[in-house]
């Protein structure tokens, strides 16, 4: 492949190719972040099996962004691909307009994944809730992309239509991808543990996990520690704490409620203030 003097292939040379050489794929981390993350076991089993086809079948996604070549999806054959020692891969080329609108394309792809598992759609779900949720930019182009001209009244309603589950459920999708997610800031290998499935805890301590302090979970080893980690907390006999810790999060839910008096609003702080309910569910899981 021949490069252009600041090291850039050509781009007519490239768009007119279906491989492109490894050596020449930006991987973004921002991206990287919102592809289903393989585990070990799972990238040592896709490598097995493309060592047997001795190719990698299913085309990388690439965007032709300002900063280069970006790796779009296929993270995990890229990696495989590397290990190998291949030097050139099939792609597949598709313009964005920006890093946000790559976001909402990969976070829409992700469900239609054969492969993946109950629980890992469940957490893709309510991960893509929570970002909609939290970033109005997202959301817009999100139904924009779904050829939605006006935005349902109640987010978590809309979605449950479309993944055929209650509103409820979304919910609670919502609340076990906050806690698998803060669980990855501290120990991400576990995180890819429990979203894999080689590792579990109760889902209702994945939900409790969503609200627990980070410095709680400092150093948690593997799911045990973990689940021993939450009881405790739970257990913990410490009202001033609690109270100081729902205190906050009610005043915010209720900020959010009176100047954006949505549905969901509505239904956050509801939750917060009903907190009872997975309280029980916690101790029914111990």
């Amino acid at each position: 492949m021949v490069l252009t003097s600041n090291g850039n292939p050509q781009k007519e040379k490239l768009m007119n190719s279906d491989t492109l050489h490894l050596d020449n794929i930006i991987i973004d981390p921002e991206i990287e972040a919102e592809n289903y993350i393989r585990t070990e076991a799972e990238l040592q089993a896709l490598q097995q099996q493309i060592s047997k086809d001795g190719e990698i079948r299913e085309p990388l996604t690439i965007w032709t962004s300002g900063k280069g070549l970006m790796l779009v999806d296929g993270f995990g054959r890229h990696k495989c691909g590397k290990a190998l020692g291949f030097s050139n891969v099939p792609v597949v080329y598709k313009d964005f307009e920006s890093i946000e609108q790559v976001k909402i394309w990969i976070r829409i792809n992700q469900d239609s994944r054969r492969n993946l598992t109950d629980h890992q759609s469940g957490y893709y779900i309510g991960r893509l809730y929570n970002q909609l949720l939290s970033e109005p930019k997202l959301r817009k182009l999100y139904f924009v992309e779904k050829g939605i001209t006006e935005e349902p009244a109640d987010l978590a309603v809309y979605m449950g239509l479309v993944y055929r589950v209650n509103e409820k459920t979304v919910r609670r999708y919502s609340k076990i991808a906050k806690g698998i997610d803060r669980i990855g800031v501290v120990n991400l290998d576990l995180s890819k543990a429990l979203l894999g499935g080689s590792s579990k805890i109760p889902a209702a301590l994945l939900e409790f996990a969503s609200e627990v302090d980070l410095d709680e979970l400092e150093g948690v080893e593997g799911s045990v520690d973990l689940g021993h980690r939450l009881k405790e907390v739970l257990s913990r006999d410490k009202p001033v704490k609690k109270a100081k810790r729902s205190e906050i999060g009610i005043k915010k839910a209720l900020q959010d409620f009176l100047s954006s008096p949505t549905k969901d609003s509505r239904q956050k702080l509801l939750d917060l203030v009903n907190n009872f309910n997975l309280q029980s569910e916690l101790k029914k899981a111990g």
